[in-house]
């Protein structure tokens, strides 16, 4: 299975009153190209596909221009998408009517069953026959297990996620897709941007993540890197610098 793991697009964006569409659309056809070359199986764009909640008419043909592209020209393509904290969650879930038809699934909110309880079999992508993927958007306070810190209730709540995979052999390959912020992760020192969404005390630990896992792929830091010693954990980085502050970080395109 091959997959691209990307994050933080953060289209529609402005620069200093700056309007970025022609640099998004620079890399949208970049990114287009890389999946058909490397005939992509699954696209992972982990959280903040948009900068802003309220999305114009013209950014909303600027993406769905994308996805109706890029899947028509790869018919086995799976495109897989969590909401961060600069995205609404009600637009995402929006999005989900619109781009169903074309093997696009958005993941805007933790839903709760009838009873009240997180719906775990609703985070559970099946990707292919054999592979499975545990997507997790961005948590309010509201989304994780009751606890007395943040830390703690996404620990909990991934070890139910995980518990409640449909395969009595965890060692089949499976991935992660979650938007948090990892500790030991870098940030950079003036980016503020990152600072104030998940503050160090929020921070989560890759030692959680079990060993079975192939690949973690999270959103949420601009800076691309893999998570303390963790090679298969990693952040994408945003496409973009989003502030001087991230002038130093290598892009690709």
């Amino acid at each position: 299975m091959k997959i691209i793991h990307t994050a933080d697009w953060h289209l529609g964006q402005t620069f200093f009153e700056y309007n970025r569409k022609g640099e998004h659309t620079l890399f949208l056809t970049w990114l287009r190209e890389q999946v058909k070359v490397h005939e992509v199986n699954v696209l992972f764009i982990a959280g903040d596909l948009f900068d802003i909640p309220n999305l114009s008419a013209e950014l909303q043909r600027q993406y769905y221009t994308f996805f109706k592209e890029v899947t028509a020209k790869n018919f086995a393509l799976q495109i897989i998408i969590i909401a961060g904290n600069h995205d609404s969650e009600a637009q995402l879930e929006v999005l989900n009517s619109l781009l169903v038809s074309m093997d696009v699934t958005v993941w805007g909110i933790v839903k709760r069953t009838e009873e009240g309880n997180i719906d775990f079999d609703h985070l559970i992508v099946p990707l292919g026959k054999r592979e499975y993927c545990l997507v997790v958007p961005y948590l309010r306070q509201e989304d994780y297990p009751e606890s007395d810190a943040y830390a703690e209730g996404v620990q909990v709540m991934y070890r139910e996620l995980f518990d409640t995979l449909p395969m009595p052999d965890k060692s089949k390959l499976f991935i992660v897709m979650w938007y948090l912020q990892a500790m030991c992760s870098k940030i950079l020192e003036k980016n503020r941007a990152e600072r104030t969404i998940i503050g160090r005390l929020e921070c989560f630990s890759p030692e959680v993540f079990d060993e079975e896992i192939a690949y973690t792929a999270l959103g949420h830091l601009h800076c691309t890197q893999r998570v303390s010693r963790h090679e298969n954990v990693r952040y994408a980085g945003a496409p973009l610098p989003m502030l001087f502050a991230e002038k130093i970080t290598k892009k690709v395109y």
